[in-house]
């Protein structure tokens, strides 16, 4: 099965769509999101819906290029349902800004239906400009087989308390030079 690329289909606003064929599966991504349409450095996949009446595995990923927030985690989010045996997850970054880099911070192998969720945060150390992949592997055996899900990635803005925390022991490190030079 060969590769079907889509491409941001209006003017770097964000968005799109597909509905179409993909192999022995029917793909409708409704709506997939990333800047400027989100905003930041977010990025969804939103309503995903993936059918087949044959045997196989789908990969649909989601790549964006040029975040460039210094962010010391990101929040993952995902879920859905399935009647195949199983979907894998892949949460990646590339710190050279490479698409589909995969540098994973976060893999999430053999999950099953009928229904799926999960979250979590996830230290990354990604320098600036960076990707974020967010990579599903859909597996359905012989009949009729469908999977739904979305995903998102979500920078964790660092607490104001750890900046003043931070500024706080800088002043007093001043005060200790200035003590010790008088």
């Amino acid at each position: 099965m060969g590769n079907t690329t889509v491409a941001d289909a209006f003017a770097g606003a964000g968005t799109m769509t597909y509905l179409g064929s993909v192999g022995n599966f029917d793909v409708n991504v409704t709506n997939r999101v990333s800047k400027p349409a989100l905003g930041g450095d977010v990025m969804e996949f939103n309503t995903v819906n993936v059918s087949s009446g044959a045997a196989g595995t789908l990969t649909i990923g989601l790549t964006v290029t040029g975040f460039s927030g210094n962010y010391l985690q990101y929040a993952v989010n995902y879920g859905g349902t399935t009647t195949g045996p199983q979907v894998n997850f892949g949460f990646q970054h590339h710190s050279l800004n490479r698409e589909f880099g995969f540098t994973s911070f976060l893999n999430r192998p053999n999950i099953v239906g009928p229904s799926f969720s999960d979250s979590g945060a996830f230290q990354i150390n990604p320098g600036t400009p960076y990707f974020l992949t967010i990579v599903a592997d859909i597996s359905h055996d012989p009949g009729s087989q469908n999977t739904s899900f979305d995903a998102e990635l979500r920078p964790v803005p660092v607490p104001t308390t750890v900046w003043l925390f931070g500024s706080g022991i800088l002043g007093l490190v001043a005060v200790a030079r200035r003590k010790k030079a008088a």
